[in-house]
């Protein structure tokens, strides 16, 4: 019979796996897919990037001292009457310049009060998000509040853009 002869003093080698390794992985993957949503989460939306392009783009291409002029003649021609201080202004007194400046006509177009003094508003977007243009004369000092960043253009016109 032939038997096969046992070497005493020889183990078996086992292979372990490194669970450290592996848990180690994981941990490190969590932390980045984490690290990744947040990134995510503090990037803004895509209202918000519209919106600071357009002011970007009225910055470039718009005469602010002209758009000036126009509006103190729209609130010389309006004057607010109704219950809520605001009358509207029709679209086709809009400057083309100002239609086309988000890809679209204004939301809202009105003349109204901000801060006690009259002034032009126009606003785009909708219910959940939307930013204006808020045009008056020099002294238009601009309103602040915790829900909306406003930006002074130059005195007296001012972006304003809702982010809660």
């Amino acid at each position: 019979m032939s038997e096969v002869p046992t070497i005493s003093g020889a183990s078996k080698v086992k292979r372990r796996v490194p669970w450290i390794w592996i848990i180690l992985l994981l941990v490190a993957a969590i932390i980045a897919g984490v690290s990744r949503f947040e990134l995510w989460l503090a990037s803004p939306p895509d209202d918000v990037i519209q919106a600071d392009k357009g002011f970007k783009k009225a910055k470039e291409t718009i005469n602010p001292e002209q758009l000036r002029a126009w509006a103190l003649e729209e609130i010389q021609k309006y004057s607010v009457t109704n219950k809520d201080g605001q009358i509207s202004i029709p679209n086709s007194d809009i400057p083309s310049y100002i239609k086309e400046l988000f890809g679209e006509p204004p939301a809202e177009a009105s003349v109204g009060e901000y801060g006690g003094e009259k002034c032009v508003f126009f606003s785009w977007g909708g219910a959940f998000f939307d930013w204006s243009i808020i045009i008056g004369s020099t002294n238009l000092a601009p309103q602040f509040n915790s829900e909306e960043t406003v930006t002074r253009w130059v005195s007296g016109i001012y972006f304003s853009r809702y982010d809660k």
